[in-house]
């Protein structure tokens, strides 16, 4: 923050209040550059007085120079997953304390907070009027690796918000899918689906009831089934297996068909 006035002294303290404590970068008879640290449960108000206290006792105060705000809050990111590959697609972010600043310019510039998500390009382009929520583009690039991301906001302000796994970019479910009857068996196949640390894929086989039966692996792109009783109705889904995200794929929904042996 810059402080300017007049008679600075070269060793001058400046003060913001209870909950705040200052480093003055540098100091000149007019100007003070000082980095202002906020404490968590400093009280807020809508004003503050900055204080200027030479060595010899002289002071200078500017009355309600400065505002104390909360810091953002993140709550929620939706949609809270995308796949790879997706380009401007829109997000909300809701929680409190998000806020933009405008400047006094001709024509005016708004600042918006920035937000921050491992391997996403992500940009803020508004903020509600109450702090509540905020929407942003998002852009995952083709080769995005799958998993949780820690999703962070920084309003222009400096205070900031963090929050641990708001954010995931999935594998979209495999397409093309067909299936073959064997004699106590089928063939399935599948189109290949692109993304990073994908090395193969699960196939979940069900009685028609919902009754879990037969669950492998492959890193093709076709598996055969075995153990199936003739002439029973299956269902199998299909989805990308990913090193150290196996679990996270579980979740998903997966694309069915209905099987039934020869």
């Amino acid at each position: 923050i810059e402080v300017s006035g007049s008679n600075f002294a070269p060793d001058a303290v400046v003060s913001f209040g209870p909950g705040t404590t200052t480093v003055v970068e540098s100091i000149t008879l007019t100007l003070i550059k000082v980095n202002v640290s906020v404490a968590s449960d400093a009280v807020t108000t809508n004003s503050r007085d900055v204080r200027v206290t030479n060595t010899d006792g002289g002071s200078g105060v500017d009355v309600d120079a400065v505002s104390i705000t909360p810091a953002p809050l993140i709550t929620a990111v939706s949609p809270s997953s995308m796949r790879p590959d997706t380009t401007n697609s829109a997000v909300t972010i809701t929680g409190t304390g998000f806020a933009s600043e405008t400047s006094e310019a001709d024509p005016p510039v708004t600042t918006f907070p920035t937000l921050i998500i491992p391997g996403v390009t992500a940009n803020v382009t508004a903020v509600s009027a109450d702090g509540t929520s905020m929407t942003a583009t998002v852009t995952l690039p083709a080769n995005a690796t799958q998993g949780a991301r820690t999703v962070r906001v920084i309003n222009p302000d400096k205070g900031e918000s963090i929050k641990s796994g708001a954010f995931a970019v999935v594998y979209p479910a495999p397409t093309a899918v067909k299936a073959v009857a064997g004699d106590g068996r089928v063939t399935i196949s599948w189109a290949a689906v692109s993304g990073a640390g994908i090395t193969g894929y699960v196939v979940k086989t069900a009685l028609a009831s919902g009754a879990a039966v037969k669950e492998t692996t492959t890193s093709g792109t076709s598996g055969v089934v075995t153990g199936l009783t003739n002439g029973t109705a299956y269902s199998s889904g299909w989805l990308p297996r990913a090193q150290a995200a196996r679990a996270n794929c579980r979740r998903r929904s997966l694309p069915r068909r209905s099987l039934r042996p020869s």
